[in-house]
């Protein structure tokens, strides 16, 4: 009671010296004008709001917090986007600062998924100040509980965190919990103890717990419980136009789902990629969004999933992963209309509730042939500098392979290590593949998308942002400059191994982003040769009169590249 008598009466000081109660600023901020709206987040991002009772801040910070992610993330204006980013990036740090002042030991101030940084976490949410308190890290730490990938020390370590920490019931954790019981005995206990800690209702703890239970019987005795023989469970199957596929194991999240490696019906591992219709819809609900507004966003999910099946399909080559199959335009006959605005007015979110997963069947990439293990991603497998024309000869495929995809009105818009992996070619020498289009911009389709709450790209990775502004149909090399950036970028990452991005605040870069012609920050001196550094620089501008007219004028300039044979 006291608490919410001080944020009704408790004024606090905005910008121009206006008081208002706490309650009534964040009434305003999440239900108000745009106009409010933006107006909050600059302050936010200002840390201009002043006079916040102590006691009421973390409150406070936190309905902050959630409003900016579900209302500013999901905003159809992409700078208030960018702004909302910026001001979540302020209210996680004011909050840091608050219950987690050793944040900042942690590199980067985000927490790397390593072992090492699991056991700081554990340490310092064992502080008493962290009582009752959300930790920052939650995606994290349910990321490594949703990756099989990790190994038993660091799922057990982030279970642990996860019991120091979060006190709220939220479903991801929840769910990722429950998954557990696919682990071995001692970490499903580990989890139950997290689960017993978080659901403080014994009506609901009970039947999660008895779930976990079933799970973990079925696959220790299969179907027929204790003594029913070793048959184990029959896995998931999922049906496609041209097979079906059975469920091997997760082995990891995508932008919009779960990634899972299956078996296609004459034994050939293949990935399948699934959109979470059910968590979405489920997630706008407990937003009290409306209906007209769930159908629209899960619609426009829907056709972005579905148009990276159709580039997929329309492009063949040999650095480009295969996409292969989908049950989309099953579930969804109408998804597949040339004008996307029929499928929106026409979609049934009662349908897409009943229907089952909708998913797209992709190349698996492993490390070598014959494995089950995926591939490693550029920076995995070259940790270290190196020599310049090593990277050139290397980027050389990929690019001709982006070449080729933007003749056909494609582009990737997402270079970044992780979507580029490394295969062992005939040679056995490295070569690249180039992975997930997810927000590639396809020339041929009327209608253009951008992602699920989200702008299109990754931190560090993304080229000056009004080049993602361009209407659908456009110059293509305009287009193109996107791709020309970042594999640029990539190149000159992989000679100096040095990312200037990441010396930047996300404050700094999302102005950096916004500025009129941004320069990347990169030091040209650190490469030696000077047609290449010439190449790069032209290739990082920003203003598409300075930069080169297509993807194959960039790589043909550095195939003409002459090379010393004593250096690089």
């Amino acid at each position: 009671m006291a608490l919410v008598s001080t944020l009704y009466k408790a004024p606090i000081v905005l910008p121009g010296n206006v008081r208002l109660a706490p309650v009534d600023w964040l009434g305003s901020f999440r239900s108000g004008r745009d106009s409010t709206f933006v107006s909050g987040l600059r302050s936010i991002v200002a840390h201009s709001i002043k006079n916040l009772n102590s006691k009421d801040r973390p409150f406070f910070l936190r309905e902050a917090k959630d409003i900016v992610k579900t209302r500013g993330l999901v905003h159809t204006n992409a700078t208030t986007q960018l702004l909302a980013k910026d001001a979540l990036a302020a209210l996680n740090d004011d909050l840091a600062k608050i219950i987690w002042p050793s944040r900042d030991n942690f590199a980067g101030k985000g927490m790397p998924a390593k072992e090492a940084d699991l056991e700081k976490v554990l340490a310092v949410a064992k502080e008493p100040q962290h009582d009752s308190v959300v930790c920052p890290w939650v995606d994290e730490l349910t990321g490594v509980l949703n990756n099989e990938t990790y190994s038993k020390k660091a799922i057990l370590t982030a279970i642990a965190c996860l019991t120091e920490t979060f006190y709220e019931l939220k479903q991801p954790v929840i769910d990722a919990l429950k998954q557990t019981a696919n682990y071995e005995p001692e970490i499903m206990e580990a989890a139950k103890v997290a689960l017993r800690h978080l659901v403080s209702d014994q009506a609901k703890l009970a039947p999660l717990l008895t779930e976990m239970d079933g799970i973990s019987r079925t696959k220790v005795n299969g179907p027929g419980g204790p003594g029913g023989g070793s048959t184990p469970p029959p896995n998931e199957i999922f049906t496609g136009h041209q097979s079906n596929y059975e469920k091997v194991r997760v082995i990891g999240k995508g932008g919009m789902g779960e990634v899972l490696l299956t078996k296609n019906s004459v034994g050939n591992l293949v990935c399948i990629k699934q959109i979470p219709v059910k968590q979405m819809i489920a997630k706008m609900r407990a937003e009290s969004k409306p209906k007209d507004e769930i159908e629209s966003t899960l619609a426009d999910a829907l056709l972005r999933f579905y148009q990276e099946y159709t580039m997929g399909q329309s492009l063949s080559h040999p650095v480009i992963a295969r996409t292969l199959d989908t049950n989309l335009d099953i579930l969804y006959p109408r998804i597949g209309d040339k004008k996307s605005d029929k499928f929106k007015k026409g979609f049934d979110l009662d349908q897409a509730e009943a229907a089952k997963p909708a998913f797209v069947v992709v190349e698996f990439i492993p490390e070598e042939a014959g494995s089950d293990q995926g591939a490693p991603d550029l920076n995995k497998y070259f940790p270290t500098e190196m020599k310049e024309k090593v990277a050139v000869d290397l980027f050389h495929p990929l690019l001709q392979g982006l070449s080729y995809a933007h003749k056909n009105g494609v582009f990737h818009r997402d270079g970044k290590p992780k979507n580029i992996l490394v295969v062992k070619g005939a040679d056995g020498q490295p070569q690249l593949k180039l992975i997930d289009f997810g927000i590639a911009k396809d020339e041929n389709r009327e209608t253009q998308l951008t992602s699920f709450g989200q702008l299109p790209g990754t931190r560090n990775y993304m080229a000056p942002i009004r080049t993602y502004m361009m209407p659908a149909k456009t110059d293509k090399a305009l287009n193109a400059q996107i791709d020309i950036y970042q594999q640029a970028l990539l190149i000159y990452e992989r000679i100096t191994k040095d990312n200037p991005f990441t010396r930047m605040d996300d404050h700094e870069y999302v102005t950096w982003l916004n500025s009129e012609n941004p320069v990347a920050p990169i030091d040209p001196a650190r490469i030696e040769n000077e047609d290449l550094r010439r190449i790069l620089v032209k290739a990082l501008a920003s203003r598409p009169a300075d930069n080169f007219p297509s993807m194959e004028a960039f790589d043909a300039e550095l195939q003409a590249i002459k090379w010393q044979t004593t250096s690089n």
